[in-house]
Parts: C-alpha cells; sequence; structure tokens
C-alpha cells in the first residue's frame, strides 16, 4: 500500500482533475462528506466544489496553499475500492484530519493497472486551525506503515491456516498457493525460511520444516486412496475446462480470469509478467494444486476474427484431404482446434453464426447424404405418387413411400451433423406425418 502526498494548491485544482476523469468515465466520486450549499446538490458544477472548498479555507487567511490532495494505491487489485476508502479514513486520523465536520472528497480511479483513490481535503480546521503539516511525507509513511501491520498480522495468519488445508507436495506448491492469495512468497537458499510477503512488506516467515509437516504425504496418510481418486477424477475436469475455454478467450488475463471466476481455478505463472516460462494451477474448489493441464505453449489465444479464418482453413483442408468428410467428421477437427462447429450449414462460434462458402455446403451435404445411404442400405426410397382417389394413408408402412428429398433434407443432414446417432422413434414419427394425405 503506498500512500503519495501530490501538490498543493489555492486554487484546489485537484477537483478539475478528478472531475475531468469523471466525465471521460475513468473515475468515479466514491465519497462526498460535510459540503454544503451548491456543490451539495446532485447536479453540481466542478467550479461549485472549488468555490467551496476555497470559501471553507478562507477562515484561515493566512494559509496559501490550502489543498490537501493524496492518491492511495495498492499493487494491482489485492484491495478493492471499497477496502481503500477504509483505509483512507484511518489513515486521515492518523494525519490529523479526521476533525468533525472536516469536508472530504474521494474519487476512485480505474485507468491504471493498480486499483487507487485520490483523496481531497483542506488543511484547515472546521475551527480554522491550521492541521500540522511538519514532517508530512515522513509521517505518512509511518501511518501506512503501522495501518499496514496492524491489518494484515490477522490476515496472513488466517491465509496460512487456510493453505494447510490444501493438498500439496512440496514447498514449492505451498508458495504458489500463499501467491494465488495475493501474496509474495519464496525461500532464500539456505535460509532453512520461507518467506511472505504483502503490501511490499515481509510480514511472516515460516520454516521450511513448518511447511514440509504439512505437505500431502506428511499430513495424510500415503493409502488415502479416496483423496487421491476424487484428485485424479478432478484433474480429468479441469483438462476439459482448459480445452473447452482457451477457444474462446481473446488473451492470457481473459482465460485466466474466466477460469477464476467460472470454475475456481487460479493460473499462477512464472517467469516474467509477459513472456512466463510455466505455470500451476491453485483449485480452490477442491483446495489442491494442480500441475499445468496443457503446456504454455498450447494457450494460444486469438481474436473471432482470426478463429472464424482458422475453422474455414480447416475445413478447407480436412475436406481436401478427405472429399467424402461428412459434417461430422469435419466438426471433430474444427471443435478440437477452434472450439468451433457447423450446424445447419452454418459455423458457430461464441453463440454467433458465420456464413460458409456455398462450395463447402454443398459439398458437405452429399457427404452427409452419401454417408446416410451407406448406413441405411436396406431403406427403400420410392417416390410417393398417389393415383385416382387412391388414400394415402392406407398404404403399407412398411414400405413408407417417402421421396430421397425429404430423408435427405431432415433425417440425413441431423444425424450426419450434429454428431448422434438418430433417435428411432423420432425418425418413424417424422415418416407418419410425411405419409399423411
Amino acid at each position: 500500500m503506498i500512500a503519495t502526498i501530490l501538490p498543493k494548491s489555492s486554487t484546489f485544482h485537484a477537483i478539475v482533475y478528478n472531475e475531468k476523469k469523471v466525465a471521460e468515465g475513468v473515475a468515479v466520486l466514491l465519497e462526498k462528506t460535510n459540503v454544503s450549499g451548491l456543490a451539495a446538490l446532485p447536479g453540481y458544477a466542478t467550479e461549485d466544489l472549488q468555490q467551496f472548498f476555497m470559501d471553507y479555507s478562507s477562515r484561515n487567511s493566512r494559509i496559501r496553499f490550502p489543498q490537501f490532495h493524496v492518491a492511495i494505491s495498492c499493487k494491482g487489485n489485492e484491495y478493492t475500492q471499497e477496502q481503500l476508502v477504509e483505509f483512507a479514513h484511518r489513515y486521515l486520523a492518523e494525519m490529523g484530519y479526521d476533525n468533525p465536520g472536516q469536508p472530504l472528497l474521494i474519487y476512485g480511479h480505474n485507468d491504471t493497472d493498480n486499483t487507487h483513490i485520490h483523496i481531497i481535503t483542506s488543511r484547515i480546521a472546521p475551527d480554522g486551525h491550521k492541521i500540522d503539516h511538519a514532517h508530512e511525507r515522513r509521517r505518512s509513511l509511518a501511518a501506512v506503515d503501522r495501518l499496514m501491520k496492524h491489518d494484515i498480522k490477522g490476515k496472513v495468519d488466517s491465509d496460512v491456516a487456510k493453505a494447510w488445508e490444501y493438498t500439496f507436495r512440496n514447498v514449492g506448491e505451498f508458495q504458489v498457493i500463499m501467491q494465488s492469495l495475493g501474496y509474495e512468497c519464496y525461500s532464500k537458499k539456505d535460509s532453512g525460511k520461507v518467506f511472505i510477503k504483502y503490501g511490499g512488506c515481509i510480514c511472516k516467515s515460516l520454516t521450511v520444516a513448518e511447511v514440509e509437516a504439512h505437505v500431502w504425504k506428511n499430513s495424510s496418510s500415503i493409502k488415502d486412496e479416496e483423496r487421491a481418486t476424487a484428485l485424479k477424477k478432478r484433474g480429468a475436469q479441469i483438462y476439459g475446462f482448459f480445452n473447452k475455454q482457451k477457444h474462446s478467450c481473446g488473451s492470457r488475463a481473459e482465460f485466466s480470469d474466466r477460469m477464476h471466476r467460472m470454475f475456481g481455478l487460479q493460473l499462477v505463472f512464472f517467469g516474467s509478467k509477459d513472456n512466463p516460462t510455466s505455470y500451476k494451477v491453485v483449485d480452490h474448489y477442491a483446495k489442491a494444486v494442480f500441475h499445468a493441464p496443457l503446456a504454455l505453449e498450447k494457450l494460444k489465444f486469438r481474436t473471432y476474427d482470426e478463429r472464424v479464418t482458422a475453422s474455414k482453413e480447416t475445413i478447407a483442408k480436412t475436406l481436401a484431404d478427405n472429399p467424402g468428410a461428412t459434417t461430422k467428421d469435419v466438426n471433430k477437427e474444427i471443435y478440437r482446434e477452434h472450439g468451433t462447429y457447423i450446424k445447419e450449414s452454418v459455423l458457430h462460434i461464441d453463440k454467433k453464426k458465420e456464413a460458409l462458402d456455398e462450395s463447402v455446403i454443398t459439398a458437405l451435404k452429399a457427404n452427409n447424404k452419401a454417408a446416410w445411404k451407406a448406413a441405411h442400405p436396406s431403406s427403400t426410397h420410392v417416390s410417393r405418387q398417389p393415383t385416382g382417389n387412391q388414400d394415402a394413408a392406407h398404404l403399407p408402412l412398411s414400405a413408407p413411400r417417402l421421396s430421397e428429398t425429404a430423408a435427405s433434407s431432415t433425417s440425413v443432414n441431423r444425424d450426419w451433423e450434429v454428431g448422434n446417432d438418430h433417435n428411432k422413434d423420432d425418425l418413424d414419427e417424422q415418416m407418419k406425418r410425411q405419409m399423411k394425405p
């Protein structure tokens, strides 16, 4: 956690800066306290807020630059904006800005990778005295350090206890669990210790022996076959999740977020941020650490248009390699490679549809029809041509007079397109309906 005291001002230019961010859609006013007059109204203008703070600060005319503007930020998204606001109030109390009636503005910004807020108040207390600013930056650092140590001690103890409940096989996997909970966790060679770091500070250290005592083979019976079976089954599920979801994500960040949000799986990468070398998966649902289900080089992410183009190229290649390929054959290839499939002569991708070339549609329909005929050699297809007053309803069911076109237009394409076998009763019902006069 970092508190950065920003430049002072006689006109409260920080209000202009933050309100401009709000207008641009990258910030929001989270709190407005002890503000009155036009500035308190829902439709206030930036100038109204500025004027209020300048009028308020005029109660001590000796202070030329009354603006107190500070930004509080954390690493990445360790804290939510709401948590930062709660921290900000305790920080202001430490710095002497918690007087009853003290005006205050807090803005939340979302224009950087780090969650952060901006605080604006006056260096003038409600009774007109100047709030102490001696050694302000040094006092600010000390205040943050005190508050963080107070907060972190209980949190880290709780999270370490939580980590003991997970199945892990070595010290390295324990470190991965702690990283998934938002900490930096590492060991130093020959130190015999594992260090846990949060908010830029080492907040706890454990001996390697303490950690190893909780390794699965030490904390559970080696013959714990039920747990081993459950983890093996879960590993297969995770592999399936990865294979299915990797196709519809455009980036590693989007994929990681989806796996965490949908399945409780957190990916912890090793190496540089932009060029990781490997990763492991922490399963918060099964409380276990898994090796990478897919090699890092197989986690390739493409845009929607790239997947459409690649799918069409695979379709063309499949038909070139096997001119008799049915839609079912093609779907096996494009679903495995791109997470797409063909249904009703249309390419389906991420709940959207893309048209196929007419030549592809014609070829697949012909191949579907040929495959259906080959799989149903005993079927007879006689054109239905009742003459005179003959009632078609009296034709024998054993020899249904379905046209060849009718058979191929519904049942054939469905059978060889979706990839499932016919429902025989459903097919019989279709035959009966088409035989009605």
